[in-house]
């Protein structure tokens, strides 16, 4: 049977849905494993009373709400306070870190909490003081992880012998582990859709039972996306009762003002958001088109240097050609020279040794006149 509920990931709707102890317990006895009866709240912040223009980004971003519940371990019942967060956008992690220090804060010193720890388990040990408890945080982000692709993941402490590197068993006992660090869930709900209708369909029907209220694959376009439309065919009885109380949420009047106060102010950031990224783009765009201009301009400039500096060795290489020429014309005129001073001297010898005119002409090349001029 299809049923409209209102959608979870919207702050408003998930606390409506959390405020009923049995389907909160039901919904932490899915996100630990383990058996979990919620006892009562401690606190919820949320940003909701806020009008659209007072918000800013960080009143919307995390959604906490800390619990406190029995929850089953192996075979002993511990009581715990349950702490959830649901961020919707981006870069939440230093509010989430603020927010679980200011639990630790809150317990002063380590050893008062311990020894106020002790003496409470000495009057009744079934009721430790709640500001005493161990911590398990859960988270719900509405923005995927980058370099995580499982959407549901559980961070359990494990307890090393930093000699033997061999894991120590412990029951949970010891205070100062217990009240100093925590066991953390992570949901990436954008990631849920694909995961729901394959592996969880085929290893755990309470798991995709359960995650169906989150798949944003069934939100209805008619709605802007605030309700989903569910097939209740299929869902454990727990589920169902979760899915019941979503569509009795779709009723609540103030609950409506509340979620359509959030879908206008997300509306508006993701408006804002994919202006940012438009001008991020066009000054990505630009810085790149300047680049490649003073690329192109460098190229140029460099093709324009080597231009001249093949033109001054073409110059150069002018210069020596022509030089060479001058030294080989020198070269032929000094030859020329010593070669008619050669003919001269011969010349001369013959007419001394009254040798004819017309045989000296042949013997030395000189013309009649020139030899004429020798006997004078």
């Amino acid at each position: 049977m299809k049923t409209q509920i209102m959608n979870p990931i919207y702050d408003a709707t998930f606390k409506y849905l959390m405020q009923d102890i049995e389907t909160a317990s039901h919904v932490f006895t899915i996100l630990l494993g383990q058996k979990t009866q919620v006892l009562h709240f401690l606190t919820t912040e949320i940003a909701q009373k806020k009008k659209i223009k007072e918000r800013k980004n960080d009143d919307l971003s995390v959604n906490r709400m800390d619990f406190v519940a029995q929850v089953q371990i192996k075979d002993r019942s511990i009581k715990v306070i349950l702490e959830i967060q649901k961020s919707t956008y981006k870069n939440s992690i230093a509010r989430f870190s603020n927010y679980v220090g200011q639990q630790y804060s809150s317990r002063k010193v380590v050893d008062e909490k311990i020894s106020k720890r002790k003496k409470s388990n000495q009057n009744d040990k079934n009721n430790p003081k709640d500001n005493n408890l161990p911590i398990i945080s859960v988270y719900l982000l509405g923005e995927n992880l980058e370099k995580i692709p499982e959407p549901f993941t559980q961070l359990r402490r494990v307890l090393i012998d930093a000699e033997t590197k061999k894991e120590i068993p412990y029951q949970r006992d010891e205070d100062f582990l217990e009240l100093l660090s925590h066991d953390m869930v992570v949901v990436q709900i954008k990631r849920l859709s694909e995961k729901t209708k394959k592996t969880f369909a085929q290893q755990d029907k309470k798991l995709r039972s359960f995650f169906t209220i989150f798949d944003q694959k069934l939100k209805m376009k008619e709605h802007e996306g605030k309700v989903l439309m569910i097939d209740t065919e299929g869902l454990d009885d727990e589920t169902i009762k979760a899915v019941e109380r979503l569509n009795n949420a779709m009723y609540d009047q103030q609950l409506q003002y509340e979620i359509q106060q959030q879908h206008n102010f997300d509306t508006a950031m993701e408006n804002d958001q994919k202006m940012i990224e438009y001008q991020k783009k066009l000054i990505e765009e630009a810085q790149k088109e300047k680049e490649e201009a003073q690329q192109r301009e460098m190229e140029a400039q460099k093709e324009k240097e080597e231009a001249q500096q093949r033109e001054m060795e073409a110059q150069k290489e002018k210069e020596k050609a022509k030089q060479r020429e001058i030294e080989a014309q020198k070269e032929k005129e000094e030859a020329q020279q010593r070669e008619r001073a050669k003919s001269i001297r011969l010349a001369r010898r013959m007419l001394k040794d009254g040798e004819s005119i017309a045989v000296i002409m042949e013997e030395t090349e000189l013309t009649e006149q020139e030899i004429l001029q020798l006997k004078l």
